[in-house]
């Protein structure tokens, strides 16, 4: 059946218009960024199986590169794929700026800083947050991208962040894209050469956090009492 044909209030566009973009399912709000079907079905139907093809879950959808979704998904092409990331795109972003996280106390506020910007992400990325002596957020830094399994962080960039910002106190952060938290021998490494860093420039070092797509999987050196604090 071509969308068409439905009466309008099972047409996404039509049910837009009348009831307002909340009360469109992921299936039909889909339907309405890829606007058309492809040869043998409907856009009601393609969007189906794209949520399909993702276990139902939008931050899969979000994570993969438009190669990925052309090739993945049949009778997708460039513009449709690119209006999709895009909307996607514009979600994360407008959920980062509503995470109104100003002070670190522990972990759980570095997770919520950083949680949108790692979990979901395919490659080690490397952040910084930087702070002031109440431990105010003065900036969040990425600092580096690294592959599947590591990140190489230069120190001398992360201490070149502080130092501009005048920050009293740094914490680091990274993902595992794995969802294993465990720190690995080069995660320790780093850390013992951030905090020798930082000991020799007065700035407190005050966590370094692992970060899975989990929220409740995380590994905090400070926590674990792994740092001089």
């Amino acid at each position: 059946m071509n969308v068409k044909e439905l009466s309008e209030s099972e047409q996404p566009r039509e049910k837009l218009k009348h009831y307002g973009v909340r009360d469109l399912s992921d299936q039909e709000l889909l339907a309405v960024l890829l606007g058309s079907g492809i040869k043998g079905k409907n856009v009601l139907e393609l969007s189906a199986e794209l949520l399909e093809s993702v276990d139902n879950k939008l931050s899969l959808l979000a994570s993969l590169s438009l190669e990925e979704m052309t090739k993945t998904f049949s009778g997708i092409g460039e513009v449709k794929a690119m209006h999709l990331l895009a909307a996607l795109e514009l979600g994360r972003r407008h959920n980062i700026s509503r995470r109104n996280v100003s002070t670190i106390k522990n972990a759980t506020d570095v997770i919520d800083c950083l949680y949108l910007r790692l979990a979901d992400l395919e490659t080690e990325n490397f952040w910084c947050i930087l702070l002031n002596n109440r431990n105010r957020i003065l900036a969040t830094r990425q600092i580096a991208i690294g592959g599947k399994t590591n990140v190489i962080v230069d120190i001398r960039i992360v201490m070149h962040e502080a130092i501009k910002f005048n920050a009293a106190g740094i914490v680091i952060a990274h993902n595992h894209p794995s969802g294993d938290p465990t720190p690995s021998s080069p995660d320790n490494a780093m850390t013992t050469r951030m905090f020798n860093a930082c000991k020799y420039l007065d700035i407190r070092f005050v966590d370094h956090v692992i970060i899975t797509s989990d929220k409740n999987k995380y590994y905090s050196f400070a926590e674990n009492g792994e740092l001089e604090i």
